[in-house]
């Protein structure tokens, strides 16, 4: 059995790293040194997509499961909303938002609700229980957005495959 410090027992499993506990944050707070500090981070399972929107934007929010199985959750903005699903994450998301500190959102791929189910397993209260974010649904969402936004017309036809011959700032030098 590995020793532990004293440091470490006396933080136990927050001290933790994502590595060695095998999954990442579903919610994370304190707004006070990212990046943005006042932008939510809204993370992808896949951890190949981010979205963000503005803190100063939040209107309101409503839980919406009525004592379902999961939790679902609609946080309102004035640019629009984010839809959250999960198990366990009530408690964190109340105390963020109330706070004002709620900085990032990430959704959870199979494996890490598979490893967060399992050691919820130990734990009894449900206040104890690590929240595992099944689904963020954001609106409107990129393909809206490109849709609707002249602007942003270029980068739809990119992404479509269109050879529109505008190439903006982003072009190269001939």
């Amino acid at each position: 059995m590995a020793e532990t410090s004293f440091a470490e027992r006396v933080i136990g499993s927050h001290g933790k790293s994502e590595e060695s506990r095998g999954w990442r944050n579903g919610f994370s707070g304190d707004n006070a040194g990212g990046f943005n500090t006042f932008c939510l981070s809204l993370r992808a399972k896949s951890g190949r997509e981010i979205d963000g929107i503005s803190m100063h934007l939040y209107v309101t929010h409503k839980w919406l499961d009525n004592g379902g199985p999961s939790e679902k959750l609609v946080i309102f903005f004035s640019a629009g909303a984010v839809y959250v699903e999960g198990l366990h994450i009530k408690r964190q998301v109340e105390a963020l938002l109330e706070e004002g500190k709620l900085k990032r959102i990430q959704e959870h791929d199979s494996t890490e609700i598979e490893a967060i189910r399992a050691h919820n397993l130990d734990k009894r209260k449900a206040d104890e229980k690590e929240p595992i974010v099944l689904r963020i649904i954001i609106s409107p969402d990129l393909e809206t957005r490109l849709k609707t936004d002249e602007y942003l017309a270029a980068i739809a036809a990119a992404m479509k495959g269109e050879d529109r011959g505008e190439t903006g700032n982003a072009g190269t030098a001939e």
